[in-house]
Formats: structure tokens, sequence, C-alpha cells
């Protein structure tokens, strides 16, 4: 047997890439141990030289194979820089919950559904390494229920997840935008991030964006383009009116309570002491990097940083929102997870 099959038969198989033009996934056998740790699973944490490409009809016939449950994939999707890593452990923290943390396929698929749309190229073939991505995550994770929370980039996926499986729970999560401004401003290294992101989602809005030229920005406005950029894709996207919506802050001023709330929303039964233990353990650290701790003054001091050393840039920032209008925030709010599960028990 060679390395690649003996990756792929493995129960530690987990997929890493797709490779459309090439019929092919890469996969890697990535410890379970790591999986549940890394707050980023790509190549910070697997290497991408030890990972094996496989062809996409050998994917199919090794999990056809298995005996998987039927549970679908749900999903965190988000803003970026609110919160995600955090409520994402606390959930991997609960009993029967894998969550996985960016994983880099979901990423790839990002991408190449951007390239497939801009070519004209038929969907369909995409869809097929949709299907293999999914059925390694569920033979990695055969009894357990698996939450994804993809990167920010993915945000686009949202209405391809529910088209593909109307049974995957999903929520968005996103932060006001000064805090997110202050995320942006307050970290010399993500003005290259940013950029690149507005040029990737540009594709989405390129209607709304015609005739704005967004090299010529300061990191302030593109920052709130930004944001600006996912709250009107997650707002216009189809399924939007089933995928609630939590602003961090909310999670922040009321942690238990809105832990409890976000896990019965994806179908996990657990009790306050559970949640309490959860914020206790990962409530105090940084969750990109939880050996360094962090707390809420430490949140505060960042901010007050940036108020005052790049409060410029803020202000650009939120004049560009303004400028931009939409209703992004508005749809957001309008579908908060409370009132959703409130709008729900009604029914």
């Amino acid at each position: 047997m060679d390395e690649p099959t003996r990756a792929l038969l493995s129960k530690d198989a987990f997929p890493v890439d797709v490779f459309p033009d090439h019929g092919v996934l890469s996969v890697a056998t990535l410890d379970r141990r790591i999986a549940t740790e890394a707050a980023f699973l790509d190549y910070r944490t697997i290497r991408y030289q030890e990972s094996f490409r496989v062809a996409l009809e050998d994917v199919d016939a090794a999990c056809d194979g298995r005996a998987l449950h039927p549970r679908p994939l749900h999903y965190l999707f988000h803003v970026g820089f609110c919160g995600s890593t955090l409520i994402s452990r606390c959930l991997g923290d609960m009993r029967g919950v894998l969550a996985l943390r960016e994983p880099s396929a979901f990423h790839g698929l990002a991408a190449w559904k951007r390239l497939f749309e801009q070519q004209g190229r038929d969907l369909a073939e995409w869809s097929r390494y949709c299907d293999g991505v999914e059925k390694l995550l569920h033979a990695y994770a055969p009894t357990e229920a698996v939450l994804v929370k993809p990167s920010d980039i993915c945000v686009p996926l949202i209405d391809i997840v529910l088209a593909r499986h109307p049974s995957s729970r999903v929520l968005f999560l996103y932060t006001d935008v000064e805090t997110y401004l202050m995320a942006v401003l307050g970290d010399d290294t993500r003005s290259v991030f940013v950029r690149d992101r507005v040029r990737d989602m540009r594709h989405y809005l390129r209607d709304d964006l015609a005739g704005i030229d967004t090299a010529r920005m300061s990191e302030g406005e593109r920052g709130a383009l930004l944001w600006w950029m996912y709250m009107e894709i997650y707002a216009r996207s189809s399924s939007s009116v089933h995928v609630p919506t939590l602003n961090f802050e909310s999670f922040l001023q009321m942690p238990t309570q809105t832990l409890l709330a976000v896990a019965d929303h994806f179908g996990v039964q657990a009790g306050s002491d559970v949640a309490a233990r959860a914020l206790a353990r990962h409530g105090s650290r940084y969750s990109k990097n939880p050996r360094q701790a962090f707390s809420a003054a430490d949140r505060a001091r960042a901010h007050a940083n940036v108020r005052s050393e790049r409060g410029e840039e803020l202000r650009k920032g939120l004049r560009m929102l303004e400028r931009l209008g939409g209703n992004g925030l508005v749809a957001a709010r309008r579908r908060d997870l409370f009132a959703y599960r409130a709008r729900s028990s009604d029914r």
C-alpha cells in the first residue's frame, strides 16, 4: 500500500485542500488532539509537504465504504476579529462536539467557487469537491457533531451550505464596525490581510463597487469596506432568513446565557455548569494562542490605544461606512439569535 492510500484509509485522514483542475484533493493524517486544540487548521498547523494528493474518486470509494453517521456539518460563519475562535473553543469543550477552526480545505473551496463563477464554469463539478471534503470530515468524526468555523473568506458559502444540507445549523457572528476597525487598526500586520480580502470579496459586490478605487483607500476606510462587504453578503444571501446572527458584544455582556443559546442552536445539550467551565478555561486566554493571557482589561487598553493613536483612521472608516449605506447591519440585528429563537418557539 502506497503512502497516499495509507493516509486516505487512516482514521485520522483529514482534508487539506482541493484541486479541481487536477481532479484531486490533498489529505494528511491529523492527530485528534492537534485538531481540537489548533486555532488554524492550515499551514500553521498541518505541514503541507506531508500531505498527499488523492483522486476524488478514491476519496469517494474510501469514505462510501465506511459506516458514517447521517448528521450534517454545522457552521459558524463570521466577519473576522469577532470572537469566533473563543466561541468555537467553548463549544468544543461540550460533550459530543468536534469543533474545527479554519480548515484550509474550506478556504480552498471558497477560492475555487469564486474562480468557477468568474470563468463561467459549472458549479456542479465544484460541488463534488464539497462532497469529498464533507465525507472525509464525517469519517474523521464518525460519532460526533462536527462544528466548522471556516475562515472569514468563506461567508459567500452560506447559501451553498444550506442549499446542499437544509438541516445544517448555521450561525453568523459579527461585531460592531467600530470594534472591528479597532482590531484592524491595532495590528500593523492586518493591513495586507484586509487589502487581500477586499480584492477577493469584490467579486460578490462588483456592481455596488463599480468605479470605486479601493487601492486609494486608507486603512480605516478599507477596513470599514471589508466589514460592510461581509455584512452585505450575509444579508443578500437567499438563505439568510434561516441563519440567525450574534453580535459578539452580546456574548461579552451575557457570556453564559449566550453560550448556552449558541449551543442549543447547534443542537448541543449542555448545562450552565458546562458553559461556566468552558468560559473559565478559555475566557481569560487569547483564543488564537491560549498560552497568552488576555482579559477584558487588556481588550479595553488595546481599544484605548487605537482611539488615541489611530483616531483619525478610525473616523475615516466610520465616515466610509456612512457613504456605503446598505442593509447588512439592519438585517443582522433583525435576525439576532435570541429574537430568532423566540420566533421559532412561537411557531
